[in-house]
């Protein structure tokens, strides 16, 4: 039986990673596609500020914002068995929502990928680049490194290991007025908790991190490993922050936008000044 699981589970994982890569390559033929086919579309697809490129661009906007919160949402029911979904489920809207948005926002562009608000495109298109090889490739190395002995696991100085006991005593007091029905091995706090409690919260992701430190997790293992996910959520952030400062440009200060050229897109005061 168990290993009928394991075959099923790496059919499905196998199946899996073939769709992101087929998802990958799809989205970067679509776009040299659209590159290449721009010159014969109508102009109004060729203008970012025309009404259809405008919708797509609002509505793309959308997906990468929604698509930065299915991420979050799957955290959000915390490690100790309460609710918020399958994080499968949110990983899976994640990415389609991802891929969409990336499509959307290819042809709100128009073909101007030199101009400053294409960064937010190239974003998009480097974080998808990072999240497909992280998931096709890098957890393969990442399952290695797990079934292997590492330095981060081995002997310690007596001292070093008194304080690494206290530190993880430590942890679960403050584990046991977070989420009493969780394991400390396995939990890491969820925006909820954050929201809930920020101060214990705080608290245990300081000791978290001591922690980590005395053992020299981060050490143990190369540091592409240690800090692509950093690297990806950062990346994010920077993304929706650069979503936000396009909306409210193009919105409110829409002369500076057109850089002298027309404002053929809707903004505030435009139907005043009608």
């Amino acid at each position: 039986m168990r290993r009928l699981q394991r075959t099923v589970r790496t059919i499905w994982e196998d199946s899996a990673n073939r769709v992101l890569s087929i998802m990958a390559a799809s989205a970067v033929g679509f776009l040299v596609v659209h590159l290449l086919a721009l010159d014969h579309l109508p102009a109004e697809w060729r203008r970012p500020g025309s009404a259809p490129l405008h919708v797509l661009g609002l509505c793309g906007a959308l997906l990468f914002v929604a698509a930065a919160g299915f991420s979050v949402a799957k955290r959000a029911g915390g490690s100790g068995g309460g609710g918020g979904g399958s994080p499968r489920g949110w990983f899976g809207l994640h990415v389609a929502f991802a891929w969409v948005g990336i499509l959307f926002a290819a042809v709100h562009a128009a073909g101007r990928f030199l101009t400053p608000p294409a960064l937010i495109l190239a974003l998009a298109v480097g974080l998808m680049g990072l999240g497909v090889w992280a998931r096709v490739r890098l957890s393969a190395d990442v399952a290695a490194t797990f079934a292997a002995k590492r330095a981060g696991f081995g002997r310690h100085p007596p001292e070093r290991k008194d304080l690494l006991l206290d530190v993880i005593r430590r942890k679960s007091a403050l584990l046991s007025t977070l989420d009493p029905q969780a394991d400390e091995a396995v939990w890491s706090p969820t925006p909820g908790d954050w929201l809930r409690h920020p101060v214990s919260t705080g608290r245990y992701a300081s000791l978290a991190a001591r922690e980590r430190r005395l053992i020299g997790s981060r050490q143990s293992v190369p540091a592409v490993q240690g800090y692509w996910r950093l690297v990806h959520i950062l990346a994010s952030y920077a993304l929706v922050l650069g979503l936000a400062a396009h909306v409210v440009v193009v919105t409110f200060f829409p002369e500076y936008a057109a850089r002298g050229g027309e404002i053929d897109w809707w903004y505030a005061g435009d139907r005043l000044e009608r």
